[in-house]
């Protein structure tokens, strides 16, 4: 008796609480983000769509699945680093010409794999051999399947294109506060290993000209033109290897102007090191810095 008494009271407890009023539940809180839509930002409209889904909110995928993009292909073999790891985990040597022969190795498979991604109709960008065993591949999104019929392959992922302007990352790394404090890296001379600096660039102090800028690159294997460079930036330098190089032999000259095989990185460096303000974009680390090209 005891016991069906506490079973019909358990259950008008429950039928108590689900006949509660509204006024009488407590409000559950909604989560409300603190960020702002990009003020650029645009919904999308019937106007943005064709073929059958025109006028909906549905925004096809077709286009961008089929469209060419960038992936990395991975490979089954370990890539040098875990091989090194194993023999230091076993307490064995791992010489040079033993990893230069793996490399090889790897790098034939990949050769093989690279004619593969070609017949698809896409294009090998770059080979990983060392934290990982794989290729960077263009290619169209409807061929992706295919790559995986490829011998070796065990995953194909889209590659991130990251893009952030100093005027984000500066202030990220904490170097707009150590501006605001004065120190700038006046009276600091850095020495950029590189590429070159192409000393017309507006960021780096220069003319900021597509004609300064092209006169440079026409004179990059000669004595550059007293009236760009040096600059008050870029205040010295020299081209160890020549615009030509690697293609042929070391052929040395005194401009360091950034151009020929790997041409732009060295500038790129250069804006992030010691770029200064312009109404396009933000200074650099340290914008207050002297740089030597050293090419």
């Amino acid at each position: 008796m005891k016991r069906k008494l506490s079973v019909v009271l358990a259950l008008f407890v429950i039928a108590s609480m689900l006949a509660l009023p509204a006024s009488a539940q407590t409000p559950t809180a909604q989560y409300q983000p603190d960020r702002q839509a990009p003020i650029n930002l645009q919904p999308v409209t019937g106007a943005d769509l064709d073929g059958p889904f025109a006028g909906s909110a549905y925004v096809p995928s077709k286009q961008r699945a089929t469209a060419t993009g960038r992936y990395v292909v991975r490979f089954a073999d370990a890539p040098l680093a875990e091989l090194w790891l194993d023999a230091q985990a076993r307490g064995a040597g791992y010489d040079t010409a033993t990893a230069q022969a793996y490399t090889d190795a790897l790098l034939a498979k990949q050769a093989q794999a690279s004619q593969a991604v070609d017949a698809l109709g896409g294009k090998t960008l770059a080979n990983f051999t060392k934290l990982i065993n794989g290729i960077a591949v263009e290619i169209s999104g409807a061929k992706v399947r295919d790559l995986y019929a490829i011998p070796g392959v065990v995953s194909v992922n889209r590659l991130p294109d990251y893009q952030l302007a100093l005027d984000e990352t500066v202030p990220w790394i904490g170097a707009a506060d150590v501006q605001s404090m004065g120190y700038d890296g006046t009276g600091v001379t850095v020495a950029v290993l590189d590429s070159g600096i192409d000393y017309t660039h507006e960021h780096l102090a220069g003319c900021g000209t597509l004609e300064c800028s092209a006169q440079a690159l026409a004179e990059a294997s000669q004595p550059a033109d007293p009236a760009l460079y040096p600059t008050a930036k870029v205040i010295g330098g020299y081209d160890f290897v020549g615009s030509t190089w690697p293609n042929t032999a070391e052929i040395p000259d005194p401009n360091p102007m950034d151009d020929g095989a790997g041409g732009g990185h060295g500038t790129h460096v250069s804006s992030i090191i010691g770029g200064v303000e312009t109404d396009d974009l933000g200074p650099g680390v340290a914008p207050g810095v002297e740089l030597y090209a050293v090419k």
